[in-house]
């Protein structure tokens, strides 16, 4: 019984801190403000979606792809950071979804200068690598990372 309390609070504690309120402070004043973020779907950037085999083959000069898996925690997190910032146009971002082409290693992963699928590896989901003239120039893994990445 005293186990089945502990999980129980465990729960609830883990579920009431996943709250879309935020105590925001204004002029010294603080009060709770409902967060209007726009849950973003995938279905959104259907035209940017790839396959493992289409990496090297896009049209353009310099562009990333984004590896993700549905049911990644960590891919998430990112994920309507990554459909806005690819929804911006800024920069050339493809989205390739977990399947069993793509290959993960991350010994291999750290290798730049790539210019083939059976050199490329990734690190895990999520990741995503920077394509310059048919040749991986970066090739991180993690939010912070790839964040990092994009913006740089």
């Amino acid at each position: 019984m005293r186990t089945i309390l502990l999980f129980s609070a465990i729960l609830l504690a883990l579920f009431s801190s996943c709250s879309q309120k935020e105590k925001v402070s204004n002029n010294n004043i603080s009060q709770e403000e409902e967060i209007d973020e726009k849950k973003r779907d995938y279905s959104e950037i259907s035209h940017l979606k790839i396959v493992w085999s289409d990496i090297f083959s896009q049209p353009e000069n310099e562009y990333f792809v984004y590896f993700y898996s549905l049911y990644c925690s960590h891919c998430n997190s990112i994920k309507n950071f990554m459909i806005e910032e690819a929804l911006a146009g800024n920069k050339k971002i493809y989205f390739s979804q977990a399947s069993g082409d793509h290959i993960i290693n991350e010994e291999k992963a750290k290798q730049n200068g790539v210019n083939s699928l059976e050199n490329l590896a990734i690190k895990g989901y999520p990741s995503m690598i920077k394509i310059v003239n048919k040749v991986v120039t970066k090739n991180v893994a993690g939010e912070t990372a790839i964040k990092s990445l994009l913006n740089s």
